[in-house]
């Protein structure tokens, strides 16, 4: 039987403020001690993979299929100071076999959806850690981008692997 992460974060950033949902709250983050945290927890020695142009719809309908929940929704401001304009990174924390704790309501469910379903994202990476936590994080956002040509579709594991119907999941 594969192994599945326990906890599967999936990253938006972005800098358009209108893209937060309204019931995402937000956190403070000070990234010398995240990237401190990471260092001592072993993260660092993640495999990492990337890609350019791809949509997270059916990734997302895995996750659920395999019984994941969203359990977290929160978003910070990143500061790297090299840019003028803000930089928003949304985080959903999806666990495996959680409970879920997170109320979403219509304008979340209306940004969460454009985000993704209809938007595909410029770069990719993907971070399997050796935590138990996978993190997937969408940078330079194309709206409206998620069925243009060329767009791929980032998946947990091909559908023969995962032991369902591909074409099924699609239209859910």
């Amino acid at each position: 039987m594969k192994k599945y992460p326990d906890v599967a974060l999936l990253e938006f950033q972005f800098t358009n403020r209108k893209m937060i949902p309204p019931n995402a709250k937000r956190i403070v983050r000070d990234e010398r001690a995240v990237i401190k945290k990471r260092q001592n927890n072993g993260v660092t020695a993640g495999e990492h993979g990337q890609a350019n142009q791809v949509t997270v719809k059916p990734f997302v309908k895995q996750l659920f299929s395999l019984g994941y929940k969203i359990t977290d929704l929160h978003f910070y401001l990143k500061n790297n100071g090299d840019s003028v304009k803000a930089r928003f990174v949304l985080v959903i924390n999806f666990t495996r076999n959680g409970v879920e704790v997170v109320g979403l309501g219509g304008n979340d469910v209306k940004i969460l959806s454009q985000l993704i379903n209809r938007d595909a994202w410029g770069y990719f990476h993907l971070w399997k850690n050796p935590n138990g936590v996978m993190s997937v994080h969408c940078l330079h956002r194309v709206p409206n981008g998620g069925n243009g040509q060329g767009v791929g579709e980032f998946l947990l594991e091909s559908p023969i692997e995962a032991g369902f119907d591909y074409e099924d999941v699609m239209r859910s």
